[in-house]
């Protein structure tokens, strides 16, 4: 179902930059910004789990997931370049995608419990120092 719609994203992106219609291109790109938030909600109920105890891994390694996976990294990049193209639907999902990856690391913090913080390079799980009594 998700590559499918990643199928759907992808070829209405492709059609909305050779056809120079943005519309269309806009239109792939909600598309994706809808998976990812698809993808958020999943997260949340997964979170949920692991704070309850209850979570169990349930990703198999499939081709369908594998191609997924690979199709929703093509499409970031092409949405890189499509921003600095100046098509907006590469604003969509570049400015979309790093909210969704920034509210993913809000929920895994504060639901699951996970002590992680925002770093320069993303989400880094956090360790207090500890400070005094060090022997050098």
């Amino acid at each position: 179902m998700k590559l499918i719609a990643l199928l759907a994203s992808a070829v209405l992106l492709t059609f909305g930059v050779l056809r120079g219609g943005e519309w269309y291109a806009l239109a792939g790109a909600s598309m994706f910004i809808l998976l990812e938030v698809i993808d958020l909600v999943s997260e949340y109920r997964e979170t949920k789990s692991f704070r309850a105890g209850t979570w169990e891994p349930t990703e198999k390694k499939s081709t369908v997931i594998t191609l997924s996976k690979w199709l929703r990294g093509l499409l970031l990049y092409a949405g890189l370049f499509l921003m600095l193209a100046g098509y907006m639907a590469g604003v969509v999902i570049w400015v979309g995608t790093i909210i969704c990856w920034f509210c993913a690391g809000i929920i895994a913090r504060e639901v699951a419990g996970i002590p992680i913080r925002m770093g320069y390079g993303g989400w880094k799980v956090y360790r207090p120092r500890r400070r005094g009594n060090r022997r050098h």
